[in-house]
């Protein structure tokens, strides 16, 4: 029984993974997208700099 358990147990994390996984890459995608357009352009940098 300890046995089965643990395989199932195994089995459950290894499909909770797999179904994650692509939630997981475009939250990171969409992170670094937000990331990347919140960062200043020199222009405007030196225009807040003026």
């Amino acid at each position: 029984a300890e046995g089965v358990t643990q395989f199932l147990y195994q089995q459950a994390k290894s499909s909770v993974k797999e179904a994650a996984r692509p939630v997981i890459q475009e939250s990171i995608h969409q992170m670094n997208k937000a990331r990347i357009q919140k960062q200043p352009t020199k222009a405007q940098t030196e225009l807040d700099d003026f």
